[in-house]
């Protein structure tokens, strides 16, 4: 199947993942002149979950603008997109694999991995931080659903933070709704869940830490000293027993980095 899109044309080749609020499509890119500019990421709008056809495109508007908005090396990024259509969709780069992917291969040593977590927490203190400098401010952006399936790989083994299907603004004035709070809860991973989500529909900076804690541990360092100390704070029942925020756990694992020598 072939789209035009403003100068472009989408060409779809196959879907590759499917998720609960879309799938993906592997496209091919042409310009007008029918010069082939590559192979990407197509993610359209599917399915929804209580939510009015309305409602769930202006959701899916917002996983857009926070995508685009969050331009980080370690955050996928947005090229093109089309909200105006009844599927609304949007292009990024093609993967060429996913953190869970890659750990199931048991091909990532150590220090590999340590370089993985390391990608991966300078993507989520952007999205915290995102233009903000006040050491008391509040995180800009809560990711809601980090996993490694969520942790994509690129080349050069650059690996990206996407599916922002489930971000919150935590920087608004207007407090989410009820309905989508509960979406939100119903759509994450329970494995990744802080406690107080699933028992208040609270989220947070430290829920995103429970999760990023997670994640670590599905890591799986051998023999790495401090790295469970590392993961049993980040995932702690009390959040106020967990790190205040991801920037104290970069400054953590640099150090736990040079102790092991990685």
């Amino acid at each position: 199947m072939e789209e035009r899109h403003h100068s472009y044309v989408l060409k779809t080749i196959e879907e590759i993942g499917r998720g609960g609020f879309g799938y993906v499509e592997k496209i091919e890119l042409f310009n007008v002149n029918g010069h082939k500019c590559g192979d990407y990421a197509k993610k359209i709008l599917a399915q929804d979950h209580g939510l009015s056809k309305e409602d769930f495109k202006r959701r899916f508007k917002r996983e857009v603008d926070y995508q685009a908005r969050c331009t980080h090396s370690n955050i996928a990024p947005i090229y093109l997109h089309n909200l105006q259509v009844d599927s609304p969709w949007f292009v990024m780069d093609l993967a060429e694999s996913d953190l869970s992917t890659d750990l199931a291969s048991g091909t990532l040593d150590n220090a590999s991995k340590m370089h993985i977590a390391e990608m991966i927490l300078s993507g989520v203190r952007f999205m915290h931080t995102e233009k903000t400098n006040d050491p008391g401010r509040k995180p800009v952006y809560l990711h809601r659903d980090l996993k490694p399936s969520n942790i994509l790989r690129f080349k050069d083994g650059v690996y990206k933070i996407s599916d922002f299907g489930l971000v919150k603004n935590a920087g608004k004035e207007r407090p989410e709704s009820e309905l989508l709070t509960r979406v939100a809860t119903a759509m994450g991973t329970l494995k990744y869940m802080a406690p107080e989500i699933t028992t208040a529909g609270h989220y947070s900076e430290q829920t995103d830490i429970f999760a990023l804690g997670v994640v670590i541990d599905d890591m799986g360092f051998d023999n790495v000293n401090g790295i469970r100390q590392l993961i049993d704070k980040c995932t702690a029942w009390r959040a106020a027993s967990r790190y205040k925020s991801v920037d104290d756990m970069m400054q953590e694992l640099a150090d736990i980095k040079i102790r092991n020598g990685l």
